[in-house]
């Protein structure tokens, strides 16, 4: 995390909007939204976002519907779910992580995988 606020959304708490912070974010309740930062999203086991997450990184643990653009890293824990796009420099992946949708990485990722049909790419490390 970095040295300034952290946005905290608490389990039991559901936000709708658009979020926009230069600050870390976490997600332990629902966002019906958005989330735009300059630093970095944190999803929790339980969270889930039904919007875009765009950021410098971010840390999947619950279930994302919607894309997933950062500029340098995204982390796809265990049993997290993106049904979505993936856009990012680097890309670590668990075993049991699930994604439905394309991933795109490249050196300058700038985002947006837009206007691609989904592919289903299933859970990886998986039976």
């Amino acid at each position: 995390m970095n040295d300034g606020q952290i946005n905290f959304i608490g389990a039991g708490t559901t936000v709708k909007g658009k979020i926009s912070t230069n600050d870390d974010v976490r997600i332990d309740g629902k966002v019906e939204g958005d989330i735009n930062t300059k630093t970095k999203v944190i999803v929790g086991e339980h969270g889930k976002v039904i919007g875009e997450i765009s950021a410098n990184s971010a840390t999947i643990s619950g279930n994302i519907d919607g894309s997933v653009i950062t500029k340098e890293s995204i982390t796809l824990m265990k049993n997290s779910q993106v049904t979505g796009n993936v856009s990012t420099k680097n890309l670590v992946v668990e075993t049991g992580a699930f994604v439905n949708g394309n991933i795109k990485m490249n050196s300058m990722s700038t985002g947006g995988v837009q206007n691609e049909k989904v592919k289903p790419l299933g859970r990886f490390g998986g039976k």
